[in-house]
């Protein structure tokens, strides 16, 4: 009967009762230590994940750009390939004597800038020089031509 009267007791009073106990604490320190660590080790896991996916995304913007920088870089190396080689073809001063008279001096001009910037002040000068002197031509045929229809 005693058996019988101790299990009818209210569950809440027992619970209560077996709380109380030290071995119930320390059990229930226990089980909250373990729910803490569990719960931790599930919040660094997802710190992880979180950094690994971050660190994902700045490679792939590493990547990209060192794709833009190599693409700078042939292209910069096929202009200056090309600028060299306009450079050489302009760097002529039989080429300069045939139209360096029949360019404007604002085409000179930019002809000139192009050539002095791609290393080749000499042939910039030419140019600059060679047109002059054309213009001069010009100025004293033009002015031999108003003084002969004056006449």
């Amino acid at each position: 009967m005693r058996i019988r009267n101790w299990i009818t007791v209210p569950k809440n009073l027992l619970v209560k009762a077996l709380n109380c106990t030290p071995w119930a604490k320390s059990r229930r320190l226990h089980d909250d230590l373990a729910h803490a660590a569990v719960h931790c080790f599930y919040k660094a896991l997802d710190e992880i994940h979180d950094l690994h996916s971050q660190l994902g995304q700045e490679n792939a913007q590493r990547i990209v750009l060192l794709e833009r920088i190599e693409t700078d870089v042939r292209e910069r190396r096929a202009l200056n390939s090309a600028l060299a080689a306009f450079g050489d073809q302009f760097d002529d001063r039989m080429l300069a004597i045939s139209l360096a008279e029949k360019l404007g001096a604002e085409e000179v001009a930019a002809l000139a800038h192009l050539l002095a910037e791609t290393g080749r002040k000499g042939a910039a000068d030419m140019w600059l020089e060679l047109h002059n002197l054309a213009r001069e031509d010009d100025d004293v045929e033009d002015a031999e031509l108003v003084e002969a229809e004056a006449a």
